[in-house]
């Protein structure tokens, strides 16, 4: 074992011995230690014992201080070990995935922990979550070189690199339908892939609907729902930008719909249609994480019934709404109860059906229920 090591209180042995990536500033017994290493630097875990438990990398500003990389004693952390890493996640993608557009490296769970890769064909984006992940920024982008990246656009925990060239505004495809967003000045890392599947569901339900698109962001839902069919699309966003790509995408796609663009905040926007008396059969809500913290999950919960009570007046007779969240702290456990209890104060009957959650190209690591944070049910409000 040629590196440092910190031993774990006896209380933790078991669930880092399981598989658990995470090792928290508390679960230590050596913290008198931890000063004196470098920030990435890799160490041994070990146990109460002085028994090998996992190789992981050191980061002192967070509650996570070792991120585990590695359970096998003399495995190396080097350029072929990273370059593995993402060689065995590019291979999982494409055995499921025929586009290049898609997450091809997921955290935890792909088994670096901190790093999140987006492809957008032939650039890249690359995310460093954790603060000792950028000592081995170097090994991540020489094992994308196979794939003859045009640009690679890095957001580190402090600041931005840009590899070659990242056009302002990207073209995308998927589920053989062309998008449009940004790296550079979009939400998260530009696209929302993790919806893949979802845009697909209610592509296919939309033949002769007329859809409602509410946080629509660059018209993941809407879009291929007017590809499919749909007679009435109206997208509602408070970003102008995205609203734009909207259009765009729109237009790529030769879609002869009736669109309509409504530039305001959601709940504002979904009262003016109320008073216009507007109908849908589609309703899609796929609001921002309202719950970004444990000790807010109550207030967010009240932020989605007031969206769901400000929204149904719009649903037509036999209608369907699909809502979605992305927070982790909303459990699919938690959206089931919001459902049956908004559905009973309203006095309406609730029937759920089709639950779903983040594409493939976002895995879920076994022990970190974190990593499975999207949610979504298509519901009938009878």
């Amino acid at each position: 074992m040629p590196y440092e090591s910190i031993f774990l209180n006896k209380a933790v042995d078991k669930k880092i011995k399981s598989g658990v990536p995470w090792v928290f500033q508390d679960e230590i017994s050596s913290a008198a230690k931890l000063p004196l290493l470098e920030t990435g630097q890799l160490i041994n875990v070990v146990d109460t014992k002085g028994v090998y438990v996992a190789t992981a990398y050191y980061d002192p500003l967070s509650k996570i201080v070792c991120r585990v990389l590695s359970y096998t004693s003399n495995e190396k952390i080097d350029q072929k070990f990273f370059a593995e890493k993402i060689e065995v996640a590019l291979e999982r993608r494409e055995e499921t995935i025929k586009e290049n557009f898609y997450r091809l490296f997921y955290s935890e769970a792909d088994g670096i922990p901190g790093l999140i890769i987006d492809r957008y064909g032939d650039y890249f984006y690359i995310k460093l979550g954790a603060n000792g992940l950028e000592r081995y920024l170097d090994f991540i982008v020489e094992a994308l070189k196979p794939l003859k990246p045009a640009g690679i656009y890095i957001k580190k925990m402090a600041g931005i690199e840009i590899i070659g060239s990242i056009p302002d505004t990207l073209e995308i495809t998927e589920n053989n339908t062309t998008y449009f967003c940004s790296v550079k000045e979009g939400q998260k890392t530009g696209w929302y892939f993790d919806q893949r599947e979802n845009h697909l569901m209610i592509a296919n339900l939309s033949s002769g609907k007329r859809v409602l698109d509410v946080f629509c962001y660059n018209g993941g839902f809407g879009v291929i729902a007017a590809k499919h069919g749909a007679t009435e699309i109206t997208f509602i966003d408070s970003s102008k930008m995205a609203l734009g790509f909207c259009q765009k995408a729109i237009l790529a796609n030769t879609i002869v719909s009736k669109v309509s663009y409504i530039n305001e905040d959601a709940i504002d926007a979904i009262e003016e249609l109320v008073s216009r008396n507007k109908q849908f059969d589609i309703i899609v809500l796929d609001p921002p994480p309202f719950i970004k913290r444990k000790k807010n999950k109550a207030s967010g919960i009240k932020g989605y019934e007031k969206l769901l009570d400000a929204a149904l007046p719009l649903l037509a007779p036999k209608g369907l709404v699909f809502f979605s969240t992305c927070s982790h702290h909303m459990q699919m456990s938690d959206l089931l109860k919001l459902i049956q209890q908004f559905a009973s104060k309203n006095g309406r009957k609730a029937e759920v059906l089709r639950k779903t959650s983040q594409a493939a190209d976002h895995p879920v690591h076994p022990h970190l229920p974190q990593t499975r944070y999207l949610n979504g049910v298509l519901v009938s409000f009878g």
